[in-house]
């Protein structure tokens, strides 16, 4: 039985792939059958998995793991056919309809690579101070021979791919949705403005192709006319999305910052490199020899590493009211404020929510919006207008879980085995919940719920107190009673 919960679940019309940590598992998606798993030599450690993308025109699963490892399968056993270096840590994967694999990552760069890796010469050696060498360590410069398709200034966090693959749609931390022409990224189409916090989740409406669905860290849902750059609605869902958060970050903290006058970036950050190496050797008993420019010996502090953060921390919140609109010393040098005693501001105690996935619903012949937050144990519906696809309601409905969910995915079918084919299609839910949550009033840590070894055949099938069809089932039908 994996010890890690199912972390990701991909869909498609035959199979189903769910990620436990650094092991892949391959199930039939209708009837939940054990196809193929990774997890056959459990001695071996492997790295978490952060993406998964599958298509079966070739029968390939593509991963990309903590270790920037982009890793191409047979989908059917699960044999690996190639592993190749990614420059950066991937946050988006996805693969095009010629079976080209689009990562992003979280330096804001979206890179293209084909199925089959090339063979990669081996490195020459270089003069130390070339022109060459100074290139091999550029930001865009990619060990697999990566092609470069777009650019941001900051963490990528989402994207997708128009229907038709004419556009290439991404959105990062700076509130920015981007819709650039593909694969010539440096086209832009479009900018999509609006959002005035992170955008973590990106949709286009899989029936109406010009409609666009983003959210992130406002309390809103906004709908757009990606292609014209309009916003046609905002749907507020705080309310029902905060009342279900069950999981929250921590509080940072955070340390005094001294700023010497006419001090660079660059000797701020060595400075503060020897004071960290001097920390840490004073924690393990190491005492630094004397200084032979200033003839002093660098005295052991009273106080831990810790124990001053902590103490920074308590000073910074009473003194916080006296520090606001004070600016006698600051100066003005360049457009920018250098002070001589900075102080780090604590973080806003402002709550927040964070969409993780949005995905289209079809029963018969309406429509309606899923989505779902981290660290949250909700999945929430919205119904919407079949012909323009926005809501055709303020109010969103809700289904519970006893835990927070980990993923969603969405499998539409022809019709439900239990109704008149001739109804028309219906979508299927799959949930991934996190069954070892514990919850913060249970002092003695038991989890809310346990996973059914039947359940799991050898490992295998998702993480959940009921099996696949029980669970689609039930969320299919408390949809179609809500919602319609």
């Amino acid at each position: 039985m994996p010890t890690f919960p199912c972390t990701s679940l991909t869909l498609c019309e035959e199979l189903t792939v769910a990620v436990y940590g650094g092991h892949l598992y391959v199930l039939q998606t209708e009837s939940g059958k054990h196809v193929a798993s990774t997890a056959s030599n459990t001695s071996e450690s492997k790295p978490p998995i952060r993406q998964v993308a599958l298509s079966l025109k070739r029968r390939r699963l593509v991963t990309i793991d903590e270790q920037k490892s982009l890793k191409v399968w047979d989908v059917d056993r699960l044999d690996l056919l190639s592993s190749r270096e990614i420059p950066k840590k991937a946050n988006q994967l996805l693969i095009t309809q010629d079976e080209t694999i689009l990562v992003a990552d979280k330096f804001g760069d979206v890179f293209s690579y084909p199925m089959d890796a090339p063979e990669i010469p081996p490195p020459v050696p270089k003069p130390k101070n070339s022109l060459e060498n100074r290139k091999s360590v550029a930001s865009h410069s990619n060990p697999s021979l990566g092609t470069l398709i777009v650019g941001h200034t900051s963490s990528l966090l989402s994207m997708t791919l128009s229907r038709d693959e004419r556009f290439l749609v991404t959105a990062d931390r700076d509130e920015h949705i981007r819709v650039s022409h593909y694969p010539r990224g440096y086209n832009i189409e479009r900018y999509c403005l609006g959002h005035t916090k992170y955008i973590s989740a990106i949709h286009i409406h899989r029936h109406l192709p010009h409609l666009l669905i983003s959210g992130g860290g406002d309390r809103a849902l906004y709908f757009w006319d990606y292609l014209k750059g309009t916003l046609l609605h905002r749907l507020d869902v705080w309310e029902v999305v905060h009342g279900s958060t069950k999981v929250s970050s921590q509080r940072r903290k955070w340390k005094r910052i001294e700023v010497k006058r006419g001090e660079g970036w660059r000797a701020r950050r060595k400075r503060e490199r020897e004071e960290k190496k001097r920390l840490k050797s004073q924690q393990s008993g190491q005492v630094e020899p004397a200084n032979s420019d200033q003839g002093q010996q660098t005295q052991s502090p009273d106080r831990t590493y810790q124990d001053e953060v902590e103490n920074e921390e308590r000073d910074m919140i009473e003194d916080e009211e006296d520090h606001v609109g004070d600016s006698s010393e600051r100066q003005e040098i360049g457009g920018g404020i250098i002070v001589s005693q900075a102080r780090a501001r604590l973080p806003s105690l402002e709550e927040v929510i964070a969409v993780s996935k949005i995905e289209t619903l079809c029963f018969k012949s309406q429509y309606a919006l899923l989505f779902s937050a981290f660290g949250s144990n909700g999945v929430f519906f919205v119904p919407c207008d079949a012909n323009t696809g926005l809501p055709s309601q303020d109010s969103l409905f809700v289904h519970y879980f006893p835990a927070p969910i980990l993923d969603i995915a969405v499998h539409t079918v022809k019709s439900h085995p239990r109704e008149d084919p001739t109804e028309g299609p219906v979508s299927q839910i799959y949930v991934s919940i996190d069954t070892g949550f514990c919850a913060e009033e249970d002092a003695a840590g038991t989890p809310m719920s346990t996973r059914d070894p039947e359940m799991n055949n050898g490992a295998t099938g998702v993480s959940r107190e009921k099996t696949t069809s029980e669970i689609t089932t039930d969320i299919r039908e408390s949809g179609e009673a809500v919602i319609w």
